[in-house]
C-alpha cells in the first residue's frame, strides 16, 4: 500500500495537471540564488509540510472547505509569490521567515487542493491512513526533489562561473513565468 500512494504522490508531481504546483515551485525555486541549496531545500520542505499537515486533515474531514474557494486561491498563492520576488525589497521585505511561513500557509492550501482525490480514494480502506499519506507526502517530496535539483545544479554551474551575475538573472525568468501561469490559472 505504500508504493501504491508513494506512486500515486510522486505522479501528481509530475502530472501535466498539476501546472499549479509545478509554477509554485518554479517560483518558490527563483526565490533565491541557486548558491543557497540548503535554504531551497528547506522552503522545498516546507512547502511539503505545510501540504501534509491540510491534506491530512482534509482527508480526515478535520478541515473541510470549499474546492471551488480552493481551486482559486491556489493559483492566488502562486501569484503573491511571484510577486514578492519581483517587487523591491521596499514595497516587500525580503527575509527569510516572512518567506518560510508564507511557503507553509501556501503549503496548507495546495494540500487542500488535492485532498478531495485521495480523500475518494482512501475511504474504501480498512485502517489507519498513516500509510498511505506518508507514501504520498514522501512520493511528493521526491518529485519535487528531483525536479528542482537540476535547475538548481545548472543554477549553481553558472552563478559560481560568473560572480557578476546579478540575482535577479535567477529571480526574474522563473517568477514572470509563474505570474504569467498563475494569471491564466486565476482567468482560466
Amino acid at each position: 500500500m505504500f508504493e501504491l500512494y508513494l506512486k500515486l504522490g510522486f505522479d501528481h508531481i509530475l502530472d501535466i495537471a498539476a501546472i499549479d504546483h509545478l509554477a509554485f515551485l518554479l517560483v518558490l525555486l527563483s526565490s533565491l540564488n541557486p548558491k543557497h541549496t540548503k535554504k531551497l531545500a528547506i522552503l522545498i520542505t516546507a512547502f511539503t509540510i505545510g501540504h501534509s499537515f491540510s491534506l491530512a486533515a482534509s482527508t480526515l474531514e478535520w478541515l473541510k472547505v470549499d474546492s471551488g474557494i480552493i481551486e482559486f486561491l491556489i493559483p492566488i498563492t502562486i501569484l503573491i509569490s511571484a510577486l514578492i520576488n519581483l517587487l523591491p525589497s521596499k514595497i516587500v521585505p525580503k527575509n527569510n521567515k516572512l518567506l518560510f511561513g508564507s511557503v507553509i500557509f501556501f503549503g496548507l492550501i495546495h494540500g487542500m487542493g488535492f485532498s478531495n482525490y485521495l480523500a475518494e480514494s482512501m475511504r474504501n480502506m480498512d485502517g489507519s491512513i498513516i500509510i498511505p499519506l506518508l507514501g504520498f507526502n514522501i512520493g511528493v517530496e521526491l518529485a519535487q526533489l528531483i525536479l528542482v535539483s537540476p535547475l538548481v545544479l545548472i543554477g549553481r554551474f553558472i552563478f559560481i562561473r560568473n560572480e557578476n551575475l546579478s540575482d535577479k538573472m535567477w529571480i526574474y525568468p522563473g517568477s514572470i513565468i509563474g505570474l504569467l501561469l498563475s494569471i491564466y490559472l486565476i482567468l482560466g
